[in-house]
């Protein structure tokens, strides 16, 4: 078929396409007739609209033509609707010669057209706009729509004046997907505003791009969820991968399960790292101060860390143990941040002893002297714990009163045999302590600073936001100092740093600095990240009217909707966001940092070492927390040991191993760990989905599996045999050479995992 003017066959057109013959060319067609021809194609035109909309031609409009809500259509868009609707018009003498390209709805309908423009200055002479006259009519307890009755009913009662007929097609305008009821958005694209509804016209496009990915990723999803074959008839074809991996919610699913992955590794990193300092050496000082820096350097690097875990061969991801540790990211780590309470106690008892002498080691003589009894301990140099304690609570150390007794013995005692030596407190000395563990908690000074913080920053929030400059939700002493440099406040910092960090993490977080905000944004924060992946994502489709921020009410609209049940204002007001005209608003880079905040917050009041109990230094515990255990001859009764080593510390044999840190001794029950060689790793030791997706493993490599299991079981038999022999012959060895007191050297032979004994003459 030929399309155009003279010379256009006049054959028969296929069924479903419009007759593109232009009238206007033709000189055998009068005036008069193109006009009946124009009407008779317009009534087709609105009979099948009104068929597709259900009996209304308006909401047929909205659906095959006019989707954005432009009011006009293009006349590509024109045929290929025709097309859809199977209707036979001339397109050309619809659009006409004034505007060839586009066709209002004005000009194919003039009665609906003319109702729509009513209703659109009505709108805009009574309420100023469409979300004023939405406001006016949304009811309170509703969820941000409107029913067709509340819709005619409120039009009625504010006057506009039409027929029930009139105010339900325009309803169906508004409602085009016959959903019964209407939104904000649905409204919007009658504004008379020029700018705000090519915002809303903008809007809607989006929308439905958001609405074909949002398609596209449920089918992605359904694909990996029944893990479909390239061959099925649903699953998608190769050439449509890269559309479906370039798809935004894709993205974002993507970042955010990585992220989880990362912090659960760094989380795992942390926990076995733990664990090893404990089996090793008890307590996180003397694994400090015999492992990690027994150079007395008092600072770890990274690289010292993965040096360190060679040595020991401590399987470990070394970057999430390093990302876990280091909290201020500064590239180093100090003795505080691996045993915080144990510091905080070493940190209180050495300036105790600075006011009054120069060193720690000048009071060694003063505390002998207070130790004295007559049936006390024999050495110089060396004191247990109960004559130690005794010692420090005659001399007026108020960590005694505080409970932390026992804290301060236990970092001191080097080889965790119950004594503390001369040489501990010369070591102490060498130990610069930061300000915060050396100071109380003053609650006055975090007062004073409250209120300068206000003054310069205002809403808590926004405090916090010039504290966390890395957006991390945590906030480490150095911050802290820096933000106090930069509003020029000298008070008590180590004081006010005491008051927020009352676990003694090393570091605090919105929930210890104000709660109210921390509930509220990670509240917030897990609505965001659960329902659209990232602030940025979550704003651009909650924004209706294309005004690149969000409004009180579009912002509590898309809450309820979503059923997020924290309190939109409560969140403004947090954010102290409003702007001149008194109509609060949000933008999104006003919440993007919650996009660097970790997952999930992690519990502040979990002890970083077993026993590690430090309260505030100006706390009155008591000193029955402390001297409780002590025993009435001036020992220390240590926790339930095993017997073996009951045995030989009462006959003054304790077992040595040249093996540093895992040590067994002979005769003991302890077992090896079960070896495993680098080429039985299976990614289902660090990522257990992969247990569950290969549930079917054939029989035969599970046999290779298990031989090569007893075959290495038998290995550490005879290896571990070999070991308690040795073990045997050194300990005949020396033990002639034994007394019943035991040196330091000695001692720190005992087997890992055992408590700390006290040796008591």
């Amino acid at each position: 078929m030929t399309c155009g003017g003279r010379g256009a066959s006049k054959g028969r057109l296929p069924p479903g396409w419009a007759r593109l013959s232009a009238c206007a060319g033709s000189r055998r067609t009068s005036r008069p007739r193109c006009m009946v021809e124009v009407e008779r194609d317009r009534q087709i035109v609105l009979r099948a609209l009104a068929k597709r909309g259900d009996g209304s031609a308006l909401r047929g409009w909205r659906q095959e033509l006019d989707p954005d809500g432009s009011l006009d259509t293009r006349f590509l868009d024109f045929c290929k609707a025709a097309a859809r609707l199977k209707i036979a018009v001339d397109a050309l003498k619809l659009f006409g010669e004034e505007s060839p390209d586009a066709l209002t709805l004005q000009k194919l309908a003039p009665v609906q057209g003319a109702l729509v423009n009513k209703f659109r200055k009505w709108m805009a002479d009574k309420f100023g706009g469409p979300g004023e006259m939405f406001m006016v009519f949304e009811p309170p307890d509703s969820d941000g729509k409107l029913t067709r009755e509340v819709f005619m009913e409120k039009c009625k009662e504010h006057g506009f004046e039409s027929s029930e007929s009139d105010l339900a097609e325009v309803f169906n305008l508004l409602d085009a997907s016959c959903m019964g009821s209407i939104a904000m958005e649905d409204v919007s694209f009658l504004d008379m505003d020029e700018k705000r509804r090519a915002g809303a016209i903008e809007k809607a496009r989006v929308r439905r791009k958001f609405a074909h990915e949002h398609q596209m990723t449920e089918v992605y999803r359904e694909n990996r969820r029944f893990n479909l074959s390239i061959a099925h008839r649903l699953a998608p074809r190769g050439w449509h991968a890269h559309a479906f991996e370039e798809l935004q919610e894709v993205l974002i699913e993507r970042r955010c399960k990585w992220k989880r992955i990362h912090d659960v590794r760094c989380r795992e990193a942390g926990e076995i790292f733990a664990r090893h300092l404990r089996s090793a050496y008890g307590n996180g000082v003397r694994a400090w101060r015999r492992g990690l820096d027994p150079r007395c350097n008092f600072v770890l690097r990274k690289v010292d860390l993965g040096r360190y875990c060679r040595t020991v061969n401590l399987e470990v991801d070394l970057a999430g143990l390093w990302k876990s540790l280091d909290r201020s990211n500064n590239g180093e780590l100090f003795m505080e941040d691996v045993a915080s309470k144990s510091s905080a106690a070493l940190a209180s008892f050495r300036y105790f002893v600075r006011k009054s002498h120069p060193a720690c080691g000048l009071v060694w003589d003063q505390v002998l002297v207070e130790s004295r009894s007559p049936s006390s301990w024999k050495s110089n140099s060396s004191l247990p714990y109960g004559p130690f304690l005794r010692a420090l609570k005659t001399l007026g150390w108020p960590g005694i009163a505080q409970g932390v007794g026992v804290d301060l013995c236990q970092a001191l005692d080097l080889y965790g045999c119950g004594i503390v030596c001369k040489t501990d407190l010369h070591w102490l000395d060498k130990w610069e302590a930061p300000d915060w563990l050396c100071t109380e908690a003053d609650p006055e000074a975090f007062e004073d600073f409250s209120r300068v913080m206000k003054q310069a920053f205002g809403a808590p929030l926004r405090q916090w936001r010039q504290l966390d400059e890395d957006n991390s939700n945590e906030v480490s002493w150095a911050e802290f100092t820096e933000c106090c440099d930069q509003i020029g406040w000298n008070g008590n910092r180590g004081g006010v740093w005491r008051h927020l960090d009352k676990g003694l993490n090393g570091y605090i977080s919105l929930k210890e600095f104000d709660a109210l905000s921390s509930e509220v944004m990670l509240s917030f924060k897990d609505f965001v990240d659960r329902n659209f992946g990232s602030v940025e994502y979550a704003f651009k489709s909650m924004d209706t009217d294309g005004s690149g921020s969000l409004t009180l009410s579009e912002l509590k609209r898309a809450c309820k909707r979503l059923k997020w049940k924290g309190d939109v204002r409560t969140l403004l007001r947090c954010l102290d966001l409003e702007t001149g005209d008194g109509r609060t608003t949000l933008s999104w880079r006003e919440l993007d940092f919650l996009d660097t905040w970790p997952m999930t917050e992690e519990g502040n009041e979990a002890a970083d070492e077993p026993g590690d109990k430090m309260p505030p230094l100006g706390g009155a515990v008591g000193q029955a927390a402390s001297l409780k255990r002590l025993s009435t001859d001036g020992g220390l009764m240590s926790p339930p040991i095993s017997p073996q080593v009951s045995s030989q510390r009462s006959s003054g044999k304790l077992q040595r191993s040249a093996s540093e840190p895992f040590r067994v001794s002979s005769g003991s029950n302890l077992s090896l760990p079960a070896l495993k060689r680098r080429d039985e790793y299976r990614p289902g030791d660090h990522d257990p989905s992969w247990r569950k997706s290969k549930t079917s493993v054939k029989a035969d490599i599970l046999a290779a599996f298990r031989k090569q299991n007893d075959h290495l079981r038998g290995k550490t038999d005879q290896l571990r045999a070999e070991h308690k022999e040795l073990e045997k012959q050194d300990a005949e060895e020396d033990a002639e050479g034994m007394g019943e007191t035991m040196l330091p050297e000695e001692v720190g032979a005992r087997p890992p995992g055992s408590p700390s004994p006290s040796v008591a003459v």
